[in-house]
């Protein structure tokens, strides 16, 4: 369990940058620049921080026309220089210190107004196209590169959080980013994107997030283990057609309504036994690998109980 993308708000002084001038402003050891355009005043409407590509900082923002300030970046990115890879809460902890070190303040109580909370994890086998997961009778729908037709992952909007699972490989590939990632490498996260939504579960500042018995963590485990994972299965080419046709049928959301109407026919004995005899032959290739909601529940579990920064 670690953190990824996070928003994160400093207890700034927006005097500092309500001035009349085009040149940059030194502020946490950063020099912002500010906008072309400008507020009735005459001060620019924002100064921003933007990171050069050599570096892994935050990007910051000073908006003076909505009065605050914020940084964001990937936390796991800023530590390890990629999310592909196991991150420790010990070592979010230590990307905090070195974050307040970096910037001359304490992030430990920066507010935060968006977290990811994810883990990694690896298999050797192409999860994806094999997967379809619901949660609350919501189906997830696919996550692809914009006017591309390949899935890298699935992932379900609600209106406080949303869920994603992915395979970090093929979205770097889809991104054109270089940057070499292990195949088989996915990530599952729930994105926390609102702040009221945060402060009812515990979390207000960075230090909150070292609370292992925080509700947010109650929060994502049950979210998490509500989740419904289905796993096609990997069929043999030497399978004949209609068994392949029957179990697909077998498996797929179209089942139940298939059962359904040849019950109420009265009829279509003969067709429900053919799908459950190519289903009950190939039994032992149809069982799934992994089993994702104790995967996942196991390696957020193992973070937190392993962390020695508890009621931080």
């Amino acid at each position: 369990m670690a953190f990824d993308f996070i928003v994160m708000r400093p207890d700034t002084d927006l005097g500092l940058f309500q001035l009349m001038r085009k040149k940059p402003i030194q502020y946490m050891n950063r020099l912002f620049k500010p906008s072309e355009s400008i507020l009735s005043p005459g001060f620019p409407k924002y100064w921003t921080y933007n990171v050069p590509k050599e570096e892994r900082g935050f990007y910051q923002k000073v908006d003076l026309l909505h009065g605050k300030h914020v940084l964001k970046n990937s936390l796991w990115k800023y530590y390890h220089g990629n999310n592909a890879c196991t991150f420790s809460i010990e070592e979010c902890y230590e990307a905090f210190e070195n974050l307040s070190i970096d910037l001359g303040q304490n992030a430990l109580n920066f507010e935060i107004d968006h977290v990811e909370v994810g883990v990694y994890f690896h298999e050797d086998f192409d999860l994806i196209p094999r997967l379809k997961a619901a949660y609350k009778n919501s189906l997830f729908d696919a996550m692809k590169k914009s006017k591309s037709r390949e899935i890298y992952g699935w992932h379900l909007q609600l209106t406080q959080f949303e869920i994603k699972i992915y395979d970090v490989a093929k979205k770097n590939i889809l991104a054109k980013d270089v940057s070499y990632v292990r195949p088989g490498s996915y990530r599952f996260e729930i994105k926390y994107f609102d702040r009221n939504f945060l402060r009812k579960h515990g979390v207000k500042k960075g230090a909150d997030l070292f609370d292992m018995e925080s509700p947010i963590y109650s929060h994502w485990r049950q979210v998490t283990g509500g989740i419904n994972f289905r796993l096609f299965p990997q069929l043999s080419p030497d399978m004949k057609t209609s068994d392949i046709k029957n179990i697909m049928l077998y498996y797929s959301d179209a089942y139940s309504e298939f059962n359904r109407v040849l019950k109420q026919k009265g009829g279509g004995k003969t067709d429900l036994a053919r799908v459950n005899e190519s289903v009950k032959k190939s039994r032992a290739l149809l069982n799934p690998k992994i089993n994702l909601n104790e995967l996942l529940l196991k390696e957020l579990n193992l973070n937190l109980l392993l962390s020695e920064k508890k009621g931080t």
